[in-house]
């Protein structure tokens, strides 16, 4: 009896290798598949960072130009904006974009757009709009 239980063990020789080989890959690919989402998920991070940063900037810059006089806001005023240092120092290779066109409706339509790029990645502008108008005194004029 005891001659007949040993060699029943004989046929399953190598199958506990075979189980650790395949659970070593498993545990490999699964590995590999973690890091590749964790480096996407940083660099969906930096991405927004950056846009975040940028949307900051242009309300600021937009703020700066809608508070003026109206007869100060002119296309010359806006060539003359720039990035503030801290910003240029986050948002590496940003550009201003300042635009002051006059409306159809006496008014005049600001647009300030800051375009970043990530490395080999482009994300779309950031742009912000607003209309001003001149004072009631001024219009009627």
């Amino acid at each position: 009896m005891i001659a007949s239980q040993s060699t029943s063990k004989s046929p399953r020789r190598g199958s506990v290798a075979h189980e650790v080989t395949m659970a070593v890959v498993l545990a490999v690919s699964v590995m590999l598949g973690v890091a590749q989402i964790s480096a996407f998920v940083s660099q969906q991070r930096r991405i927004l960072q950056h846009q975040t940063i940028a949307q900051r900037a242009a309300g600021n810059i937009m703020e700066q130009l809608i508070v003026r006089p109206w007869n100060e806001l002119t296309p010359e005023t806006a060539a003359a904006l720039q990035l503030s240092q801290q910003t240029k120092s986050r948002l590496p290779g940003a550009r201003l974009q300042v635009r002051i066109d006059d409306d159809e409706s006496d008014g005049k339509r600001v647009t300030v757009e800051i375009d970043v790029s990530f490395g080999e990645h482009r994300a779309a502008p950031t742009r912000i709009v607003a209309w001003k108008y001149p004072p009631a005194t001024e219009a009627a004029k």
